[in-house]
């Protein structure tokens, strides 16, 4: 019989013996043991690299977030800033307009001024576009206002939308929608502008639907319906000073029941001032008497 078939005889036989020691396949125990996968919790180096990796991206997250505050907030110092600059400006505009009225220097003294308010009002508007919400209504609608003095309307629609969305308490959306209202009566190109700004005065002048507490609080209420009633009126006063008259009557009415305080009497001054000088500013569009 071949060598082979003794080997296969013999393993038949159970008596042939395997060609690996006992020595050997404990080492290849061992070895197999070693590379097995290792259970990812018992695994400590893997764990501490994982939670250094963590406490890392944690501390950069909170780096980044604590210089974006800080950025946001500088920013809202220097807009603080610019916009109180600009409201300065303005009035002193009006008292250098008074004092050198007619003197050789007014010319200049205006022009002066105007580029002063200018450059002020683009560095405002600037930081308050890059702020958005973080802005506040009261900022949004100064700048707003000086780019509606400026001619640029573009912009003071969306200051005006910014302060509408950045509104906080009653006054806030009442100021954002009134001028919104304005913007689109004033410069309506087409019937949907003017019922859109028609539609924001009504808002405007019903915000107790909204805020329940309002009948409360002595004088707001008549103050708010009054106030969109006597900005509707200027709005539309170049266009259609019947119209404007109803508004402007309406706005008296509020007030007449209204009780005495320093809002309402502030507006009842500025009422009659309007009624002397004309809806809106046009002379001949008068009150009914």
């Amino acid at each position: 019989m071949s060598k082979i078939s003794d080997q296969l005889n013999t393993i038949k036989d159970g008596n042939h013996k395997s060609d690996f020691s006992e020595d050997s396949q404990k080492i290849l125990n061992e070895e197999s043991s070693r590379n097995k996968p290792e259970i990812w919790w018992k695994n400590h180096s893997l764990i501490i690299s994982v939670l250094a990796f963590l406490l890392s991206l944690a501390t950069a997250s909170f780096s980044a977030l604590v210089g974006h505050r800080k950025d946001i907030h500088d920013q809202q110092t220097q807009l603080s800033a610019q916009t109180q600059l600009l409201s300065n400006l303005n009035i002193k505009y009006f008292e250098m307009i008074e004092k050198y009225r007619g003197s050789q220097m007014e010319g200049n003294i205006v022009s002066l001024i105007t580029a002063q308010i200018n450059t002020v009002y683009k560095n405002a508007t600037e930081i308050a576009l890059r702020l958005g919400t973080y802005a506040t209504t009261a900022e949004f609608v100064t700048l707003a206002l000086g780019a509606q003095n400026m001619g640029d309307i573009t912009n003071a629609k969306l200051l005006y939308e910014l302060a509408l969305a950045a509104a906080r308490t009653v006054n806030d959306e009442s100021a954002a929608l009134r001028g919104l209202g304005f913007m689109d009566l004033r410069w309506a190109t087409s019937p949907e502008m003017r019922d859109r700004g028609a539609s924001r005065f009504r808002q405007a002048g019903n915000l107790d639907a909204k805020y329940a507490a309002l009948p409360d609080i002595p004088g707001v209420l008549p103050y708010l319906k009054a106030i969109a009633e006597f900005n509707w009126a200027g709005a539309i006063s170049h266009q259609n000073c019947n119209e404007a008259r109803v508004h402007f009557s309406n706005g008296r009415q509020f007030l007449a029941g209204a009780p005495s305080t320093p809002d309402i009497e502030q507006l009842r001054r500025a009422s009659e001032q309007e009624a002397k000088a004309g809806i809106g500013g046009v002379l001949n569009c008068l009150p009914n008497p």
